[in-house]
This record gives C-alpha cells, structure tokens and sequence, in this order.
C-alpha cells in the first residue's frame, strides 16, 4: 500500500493581472458568491504530461493531477492514458470532490493493477448535480497499467470516472448557476442549481436546457425546449458580449407565448455566463422572431415576459411574549406595544398551551399547534377556534405565499406520517387538511416543512422512527389553478451534518438554513445552498428556533431561555426577549 498526498496544483502558465502587488490580508469575511457569480479566472493552471522513465505510482498521481487542469482540453491528463482509455475518458462525466488534505492511497491487485482511494466530500454527477458524501465515504477506482514503447500508461479505467478534484480546487473550476424553467401553473421563472466548468461556461448551459425537467420538479416546471432539440455546432457563439444559440430542431414554437417562455428560459440561463451582456435566439439557423427588430435580449422582459413576482413581506412579523403578540423589531429594542397589525388586525391572546404559531402572508390568519401536538387551533376575531382533527404528531405549522397551511403528521385514519395541506378558505370554512402521499417519506418523521417564497418548492426536514438520522429533501409543488397542492415531485437531498437539526426556513429561492445539534455540535446556525453546499454560522449556545425576516442577514435565533439573537455583521447581538418570532409565510 502506498500513500500520496493529492497533490497541491503547480501553475505552469500564469495570467498576471497589471499592477497587482498582492493579496490583502485583512479582507472582511463576505458571503459567499451568488449562483452564477463565478467570475472568469484569472489564473489559469496547467500541467506536464508524463516524464520518461516515470514509476506507475508517478503516472498515476499525475493523472490525477492534471485533472485539475483549469485549461478545459486535458490534454496532459490524457497523455497518462493509452488506446481505448485515451479516447474514451470523459473528464465530464462526473468530478470526485476529495476531502482538502486527502491523500492517495494506492492498492497493487496485481504487477499491472491497482486500486485507488481518497476520502471524498462530494459527488458532483454529468448533470452538475452536486451530492455531499456520507461520513467516511471513500473515492474509490481501479485502474490497468501497460507498458508502451517502455513507459508506463493507465490502459483502462471505470466507464463512469472523470476526475478527482481536491476540494481548495473546486471554485477554481466549477461553480453553482441556474437552468431555469417556466413555472406549471404561471408564467414565473424557477430556478434548477446545477455545477458546471468554467471553461465553456454559455454552451455548458445552454446544453442543460435540452434535458428534461429533473424528477424533483416534475409537476412543478415545464421547458418550452421541445424534446430531440440540439445546438447547432455543440457550441455557443460568441460576439461583443453577445451569445448566439442556435438550436437545431423541427418542432420549435410558433405560438406567442411559447417563444417568449423560450426565449426567457434561454436568456435567464445563458445570460448568467462570464462575459455574457446579450443573448440572440436562432432556430435551425433563423432568427425566431418575438419582437419585432429585437435581436439580442439582455433579461426575459424584453421580449414581453412577465417580471418576477413579488415575494415582498406585506405585513410585520410578530414576536410572542406570554400570551400577547406584538409587531417585532430586529434590533436591540423590545418591540411596539401595542398588539395591531398592518391591516388593523387586532390578534386574540394566545394561551399558554398553544405553541408554534404560523402567520399568513398579510398577517391576518394565524394558526398554532395545542400542547400534545394532536391539534391546531386558529384565530377567529378575538378567539382562538379549533380544526377539525386530523393528525397527530404534528409539526410546526407554515403559511406559504399562496396562503396555503402546511403541517406534517401521522394521519389519524391509519397512524402513516403525511404532508398535510389546507387553503386559507379551507380552515375559514371549518375544514380540516387533506393529506399528501409522498412515497419519499415513507417511514420519515416530519419535523419542519417550509415553502420556498415563491411558493414552487417545499423543503422537508424528516428523522427517522427514533427521531434521529436527519434528512432535508427538496421538492417541487404541482398545484391546482387556484393554488391547492395536489402533489410533490421527487426528492433531492441536502447535506446535513447533525443527527437532529432543529429549525429550518428558505434564504431565498436558493438556499436554506437550519441550525445542527448533536454530534458534539451546539446550536450552529448552516446555511445550506441547493447547489449542494454549506456554510456555518457562527454557533449560538442553546439554540432552539430559527427563522428569517428576509434572508442571511436577517436570520433570528431564539434560546431556551427567551432571548431573541440578530445578525450584526458576522456577530449575533440580543434583540429582546420572546417565546417565538412569527413571520408571516415563513
């Protein structure tokens, strides 16, 4: 067994940016970059190819080493390869993301074999999707050496490796962007996270937008690409900033609406890449009008698309302070007294035993769970009034933007852990939640379930039958023409590194946050990116709610014993006091 350090990347070639002197040192901690923010690098690393006389161990860690090439052609990590390996290596076809100081460990099976292994971070598949590594995974392929013409060369190696990145080597590689599709049941935009190479970074795109909807937002999303379309060229052409895609396919729109919704698509998309100020649509060569003499589009509104939908707070949040509820203020302050919301909704006291309230987007609906968690109750006027029962073991409920109650629990007709929904009419009129069958769920405990702002995707966090395992999946919502959820689409997984996370909401249309427990770990705040990644906050010591007022900067911690913490830069500072804060869908 031999072991070798992944090797750091040696640069070969060098683009020196005119009058720069260095790096500063004191450089303030800043969030990390957008989807799409990746910048067009500025260095740029290359590698040898293989040396005369080198051993199978040296031709094997150079392979592995000029995969990390930032140049896109691999062409020295190809010379390590002979005959069929050397023409069917896809570098695509999926990147091992190692752990940061992972080292090689090398396996003779035989004089001409060997197996290697690495500790591995992530997976990132041919599609870009990004998939955290269980504890203790490892990387693992088995390669075949031969000799020619007296040097060693890798002869074969599995179908499905393309490379191994050190994780310092990856945003020098990769990064997170968006492939966008139009919303089922409206015409809004829905953002799909994916990794893609910096080298090619329009065409990489553009490519993505040929591929079905993805399981998780079956339902949710369609593509107004038809099915057996394709570029032009495999490429994307560029021109004073602007991108020509030309796609190649019989069956393109004619209809109004569809070509502004695939002109959307493609701009949103192929818009985001380095460089990119304007994107010009061709169809088998021509010009696929929507406007009249407009060629190059800079954002979907241009060719009559709709803008984004307000996801805008319309009411205040609320801060619970024994059974009063008053407007909250994220600062160091204890809140206006007086119990009005926006609207002149005056609420009804709460009583002690009923917790875990939800607000509705304007702030007049609020609903809680009763203690023993095997009821809710809702205000009506000046009191609170039951629903109708339903489940039990219920999570804490959420309004979404659409006005529709979300609550998990074990159905009371046969004991199975659903999602359960209800319209705001639904609970007005008496009416208890439907539940939904979600076959990803099965076994699961539900915990939190939180709906993204614009009301497209839900985000699940579940434990197992011992309350323990933790999980979060995404999914998309298909819903009926006034907005009811009918069903989900599949599930994709988040990383998470706590047993029992408590607390989960939505930062954006991309990103999550919760704070993990267990393991040694107590009360750090993550956030958690649809891209696959995550990043700690700084912990807070007995941390029990989290919720946010209006993304990363305005995420609120309460602790076991009532006081509420605010972000302060990359500090929490006491706001106060409180039971819970309550804001409105979230």
């Amino acid at each position: 067994m031999r072991s070798l350090r992944a090797p750091t990347a040696v640069l070969l070639a060098i683009a020196v940016v005119a009058g720069c002197s260095g790096l500063r040192t004191n450089t303030p901690v800043e969030p990390g970059l957008e989807v799409g923010g990746a910048t067009v690098p500025q260095v740029r690393v290359v590698f040898p190819g293989p040396v005369s006389g080198a051993s199978q161990d040296g031709i094997i860690e150079g392979f592995l080493r000029a995969g990390t090439a930032s140049d896109g052609s691999y062409d020295s990590a190809r010379a390590f390869l002979a005959g069929d390996a050397s023409r069917s290596w896809n570098p695509d076809s999926s990147v091992d993301v190692l752990e940061p100081a992972a080292q090689f460990t090398i396996v003779p099976v035989d004089s001409d074999t060997v197996v290697v292994t690495a500790p591995l971070q992530a997976r990132v598949d041919e599609a870009g999707r990004y998939t955290p590594a269980t504890t203790g995974q490892i990387a693992r392929i088995r390669l075949d050496l031969t000799e020619v013409n007296g040097e060693w060369r890798i002869s074969s190696l599995p179908q499905d490796f393309g490379r191994w990145v050190p994780q310092r080597d990856l945003n020098r590689l990769m990064a997170p962007y968006a492939v966008y599709f139009v919303a089922a049941d409206r015409r809004t935009l829905v953002p799909d996270i994916r990794w893609f190479g910096l080298d090619r970074v329009a065409a990489r795109l553009a490519r993505a937008l040929l591929e079905p909807v993805p399981q998780h937002l079956l339902g949710t999303v369609t593509s107004a690409v038809p099915a057996g379309t394709r570029i032009a060229g495999d490429a994307v052409a560029m021109a004073n900033g602007v991108a020509t895609v030309n796609l190649i396919s019989p069956g393109l729109p004619t209809d109004q609406v569809l070509r502004q919704n695939l002109w959307a698509q493609i701009v949103a998309t192929v818009g985001q890449a380095p460089q990119v100020t304007a994107v010009q649509l061709l169809g088998n060569g021509s010009a696929v009008p929507v406007v009249e003499g407009l060629e190059a589009v800079r954002v979907p509104q241009e060719v009559g698309f709709p803008s984004p939908p307000s996801t805008t707070l319309t009411a205040y949040p609320l801060v619970r302070r024994g059974e009063q509820l008053t407007v909250f203020t994220p600062s160091p302050l204890e809140g206006r007294a007086a119990p009005v919301q926006l609207g002149g909704t005056i609420y009804p006291a709460v009583p002690a035993k009923v917790g875990d309230l939800a607000l509705s987007r304007d702030g007049v609906d609020l609903v809680g769970v009763v203690s023993g968690r095997a009821a809710l109750v809702r205000s009506q006027g000046s009191a609170m009034v039951a629903v109708p029962p339903f489940a039990t073991e219920l999570s804490p409920p959420r309004f979404d933007s659409r006005d529709v109650l979300w609550v998990g629990g074990s159905t009371l007709a046969d004991g199975r852990q659903r999602l359960h929904v209800a319209s705001r009419a639904d609970l007005r009129a008496g009416r208890a939640p439907s539940a939904l069958d979600v076959p990803w769920l099965e076994g699961r405990r539900i915990a939190e379930v939180v709906v993204s702002p614009a009301g497209d995707r839900v985000a699940v966090l579940s434990l197992n039958s011992a309350g323990q395992g933790a999980r979060i999946d995404i999914s998309g919502i298909d819903r009926d023409l006034i907005g009811r959820p009918l069903a989900l689409g599949g599930a994709l997984r988040l990383a998470t590194e706590s047993d029992t996370p408590v607390g989960l909401v939505w930062l954006g249309e991309s990103s999550l946050a919760t704070i993990e427990m267990g393991k040694g770990r107590a009360g750090v705040p993550v956030v958690i990116d649809i891209a696959g990644t995550r990043r700690e906050l700084p912990s807070i010591a007995d941390a029990r709610q989290l919720r946010t007022i209006g993304g990363e900067r305005s995420l609120v911690v309460i602790t076991g014993d009532g006081v509420i913490q605010v972000r302060s830069g990359a500090q929490w500072i006491s706001a106060g006091s409180g039971i819970q804060v309550i804001v409105p869908a979230g």
